[in-house]
């Protein structure tokens, strides 16, 4: 009689267990074993100390006092030498190099601090140091006033404040009435006139008036009591008028 096939076997069948997985580093740790612990940099590139987390700033800053300073040991790729300690750089702001302590020239002693009163008169004594204190102690108390020029004083003067016509005069007249008119303008303190000459529409021989006035305005000029004169609409022929300045009363 033929056994069940299922049943032949009477030994229990073991399963079978997996191996165990190396961790997912562990290729990492094996390389780093084999080229062996690379120790962590103590600087960076740029030559600063690196603190990690579990430094104690305290007892790193009090072993940083205790060594000595870089002024006392020279690197020795880099020879203590005299001009070494005479560094400028291209403002001619000196360089602190091996040869300086920062700390040493920031640090101040105990018989260095001053009292109240002793820091009241120093910032009294810097704050009298103004830009108008050191012209005066330079140039003696006499400030040199800048000579406006013609444009800008032109810009402080007013509108018109006086108006002659001479429409129907003739040359002689016109010359006459002109000067007495500026005259007594100057006289009465005005500074800005007009004169009207007229276009010499309606002459035959076209427009005189402009000419002989004009001639008048530049001998009063010289006489002292003309600015300058500019023609209304910029050309003396296309202008009926001209605006006069006249030199202010002393």
């Amino acid at each position: 009689m033929q056994g069940n096939p299922s049943t032949d076997n009477d030994a229990p069948t073991s399963e079978k267990v997996p191996p165990p997985q190396p961790p997912a580093n562990a290729k990492h740790t094996a390389r780093t074993r084999a080229a062996g612990w690379r120790k962590r940099p103590q600087t960076n590139r740029h030559g600063l100390p690196l603190i990690a987390e579990g430094d104690d700033l305290q007892r790193r800053f009090e072993g940083d006092l205790e060594t000595d300073s870089p002024a006392d040991q020279a690197p020795p790729d880099q020879p203590n030498r005299s001009d070494d300690c005479t560094l400028r750089d291209k403002n001619g702001i000196p360089v602190l190099d091996h040869c300086r302590d920062l700390g040493r020239l920031m640090a101040a002693s105990g018989d260095a601090e001053a009292s109240p009163e002793e820091w009241s008169q120093d910032l009294q004594a810097s704050l009298a140091h103004d830009a108008r204190t050191l012209m005066k102690r330079k140039t003696g108390g006499i400030y040199p006033t800048r000579k406006l020029t013609l444009q800008e004083r032109l810009k402080r003067y007013p509108r018109v404040q006086g108006q002659l016509d001479l429409h129907g005069a003739t040359a002689m007249k016109a010359q006459q009435r002109t000067e007495a008119y500026v005259r007594t303008a100057h006289a009465d303190g005005l500074f800005t006139l007009r004169i009207i000459v007229g276009k010499g529409l309606h002459s035959e021989s076209g427009a005189v008036l402009p000419d002989v006035v004009e001639d008048r305005l530049i001998q009063l000029k010289r006489d002292g009591l003309v600015l300058a004169y500019r023609w209304e609409k910029g050309v003396k022929r296309k202008s009926g008028a001209v605006i006069v300045y006249l030199v202010p009363p002393l």
